[in-house]
């Protein structure tokens, strides 16, 4: 999954909040989630035929995303910038404490990780110049909602000899936070703050888990139709696993990282293929 804002500050300043020089934004920012990699890692039991899996679609739910305000920046200042942006730009709540403030942005916002698009629409983003190394998103399903109460909701094929396609549901509830190895600045010349999700180190052992749960799902689902696995019900210990495996590991398989470079000449981002 990735996660993507991009912003460009003025070259002027303007006297914001306490009497700060803060830049007011060019462009708003914007934010994304998608994915690197689309296949798992094949069985490392030696005894086991490979087995992988691929895939498809997936998407997730988001009720919130934060950002740390960046010093000496406070939530006094950053009302103040939000008199200086236009209307139509997603402004956040910021919130402090005696770690200091953050910037929360409420949803619930629903990510597709494959297209790398989101719905409602995050393109118009009220963040601030400075340094950013970390995000930290809420995952938490909409009770009626465009998924039906899952967070996360995965569209795949197992592959070990044959084809098996399934659908994957996870009612997680957690806020997961990934940081960035070297700070990303947002200044003048913009930036494209991401956390990217890798896909194969999130499936990695999947396979086996998958093809352990078969029999059980073939027995109570009937053959001949996609295998699902749904936390939001008790499919059985074996199916559980399956659900444990994906939902312990998806707060260490990502990392916030500057794409800036990818811009092209219009300041977009250009789509990734989800297997690069």
């Amino acid at each position: 999954m990735a996660l993507l804002v991009v912003a460009c500050d003025g070259a002027g300043g303007v006297s914001v909040g306490t009497g700060l020089d803060a830049a007011i934004p060019e462009q708003p920012a914007s934010f994304r989630i998608g994915v690197s990699g689309g296949f798992s890692q094949p069985s490392l039991s030696p005894a086991a035929a490979p087995t992988a899996v691929e895939i498809d679609a997936a998407t997730t739910v988001a009720q919130s995303f934060r950002f740390d305000l960046v010093p000496p920046y406070d939530c006094a200042d950053y009302a103040a910038l939000l008199t200086t942006v236009a209307d139509d730009w997603r402004a956040a709540v910021c919130e402090a404490d005696e770690a200091g403030a953050s910037l929360r942005f409420q949803g619930p916002f629903v990510f597709d990780l494959t297209r790398e698009t989101v719905t409602p629409d995050t393109s118009r983003l009220v963040l601030p110049a400075g340094t950013y190394s970390r995000v930290r998103l809420k995952l938490e399903a909409d009770a009626g909602g465009e998924q039906d109460g899952a967070s996360v909701f995965v569209v795949g094929r197992l592959i070990d000899g044959g084809i098996d396609p399934f659908v994957l549901a996870l009612d997680l509830e957690d806020e997961l936070e990934y940081r960035s190895a070297v700070p990303v600045t947002v200044d003048a010349r913009g930036a494209a703050i991401v956390v990217r999700l890798d896909l194969s180190a999130w499936l990695l052992g999947a396979g086996d888990a998958i093809a352990d749960c078969r029999d059980e799902l073939v027995a109570e689902q009937g053959a001949g139709v996609p295998l699902v696995f749904d936390a939001r019900q008790d499919d059985g210990a074996e199916c559980d696993a399956v659900e444990e495996l994906l939902e312990g590991r998806l707060d260490a398989v990502g990392e916030v990282e500057d794409e800036s470079s990818h811009e092209d000449e219009h300041g977009d981002v250009p789509e990734r293929d989800a297997n690069d």
